[in-house]
């Protein structure tokens, strides 16, 4: 499996499959790449299943992990 036409399809994948996963409560935390964090946030937000808590930046201050939580 390669990244897809937009680089995102092991998120969408990993995202999909810790809907099974994690029980409600529990967090989903994801590394991203440069520049990836409003799409990775738009997949999220459409599966429904996850709310954003938080993201961490890295030393340079580039968004680097993404905290979501299972359930609204």
């Amino acid at each position: 499996m390669d990244g897809g036409r937009d680089g995102l399809n092991f998120y969408r994948q990993i995202i999909h499959n810790a809907t099974y996963y994690l029980k409600d409560g529990g967090f989903l935390i994801m590394e991203m790449g440069f520049g990836q964090k409003d799409n990775i946030g738009k997949i999220l937000n459409d599966r429904k299943e996850f709310a954003i808590s938080e993201t961490v930046k890295d030393y340079s201050g580039i968004d680097r992990v993404i905290v979501c939580k299972k359930g609204r």
